[in-house]
């Protein structure tokens, strides 16, 4: 989506990513534009092969990953107060945060990353 800012002209933010990856389940993060939160538990949604995950089940630890109860262990998760990480067996890693920026009401993704 792009969107003008006055006094800034235009910018492309994304308010959702998904990856699907050969033998990986398929993973989705979104910002909830349903909050004004910017905690991750309240901020980001997770959804696995189509079903949402609560975010909250995710040990707040930014500097260890785990990995889920019933959750296919290829994926592995890390998450601080402001986002979450996805990490894939095959080297994707998709890291969401959502920030205090906030435009007709609802937060922005603020960082996303995609490294292989």
């Amino acid at each position: 989506m792009t969107i003008i800012f006055a006094g800034f002209g235009q910018a492309t933010y994304f308010s959702a990513v998904c990856v699907q990856s050969i033998g990986l389940p398929r993973f989705q993060l979104q910002l909830n534009k349903e909050t004004n939160s910017s905690l991750s538990q309240d901020a980001i949604q997770l959804i696995i092969n189509g079903t949402e995950v609560d975010v909250s089940s995710i040990t707040l630890d930014a500097n260890h990953t785990q990995s889920l109860d019933g959750m296919d262990e290829s994926l592995l998760f890390k998450r601080s107060n402001i986002s979450v990480t996805v990490l894939t067996s095959s080297g994707i890693s998709i890291e969401a945060a959502a920030g205090n920026v906030s435009w007709n009401a609802m937060n922005l993704l603020s960082l996303i990353e995609l490294e292989m």
